[in-house]
């Protein structure tokens, strides 16, 4: 985006409540005298809807945002855990599988039971699309799905998300032997299919 078509969306999204600024109150006087938006000056924006929450840790010590009511629930999102992704050829397409994840993750045991068909009909992705970013995602060791048995005849995954960069040490040490048999197993299935 040019400068000028930045300043306008700051200004629209300032306009509809959704930001404020700390160091601006009028525009006039943030612009230089011959009206052009100065290279300068740095703007403090302040997101204005930000849920009422406190910080608490598990028994894994992991620190995460507890919703005060029921209102506050939300999703956060480590940015640079998505900046980890487009290193890792991982674009777009898996930014909302990560969100829904990390929403329904939001447990005692910080694992995810929702079925392939509900999380594909949620962000309106084909089932098998789904699939394959699932499996991509475990590859690059961000996810583990661990393959249950629900003990009436069917079998349902487990979806373990690493959260944050922070994150990722204990998420290897905890489930990289288990993504590299899944990996195994699904190059395994690749191959005997590849063979028919």
């Amino acid at each position: 985006m040019s400068k000028q078509e930045t300043f306008d969306c700051l200004r629209l999204l300032k306009k509809l409540g959704i930001i404020d600024f700390e160091n601006v109150t009028r525009w006039d006087r943030f612009l230089n005298t011959d009206k052009t938006i100065p290279d300068d000056r740095i703007l403090h924006i302040v997101a204005t809807d930000v849920p009422n929450t406190t910080k608490e840790t598990n028994d894994k010590n992991i620190t995460y945002d507890k919703p005060v009511t029921e209102s506050d629930y939300y999703i956060s999102v480590d940015l640079n855990l998505f900046d980890v992704y487009k290193s890792r050829g991982l674009n777009h397409s898996y930014y909302p599988v990560y969100c829904l994840l990390k929403k329904w993750q939001n447990n005692i045991e910080r694992k995810s039971f929702m079925s392939i068909q509900k999380m594909a009909d949620c962000i309106g992705y084909d089932k098998d699309y789904l699939n394959k970013l699932i499996r991509e995602m475990n590859r690059q060791y961000i996810l583990y799905s661990d393959y249950r048995n629900n003990g009436k005849g069917s079998k349902y995954f487990e979806h373990h998300l690493m959260n944050t960069l922070q994150e990722e040490t204990v998420f290897l040490r905890a489930y990289q032997e288990q993504i590299e048999k899944n990996i195994k197993k699904w190059d395994k299935k690749k191959r005997t299919k590849a063979k028919q």
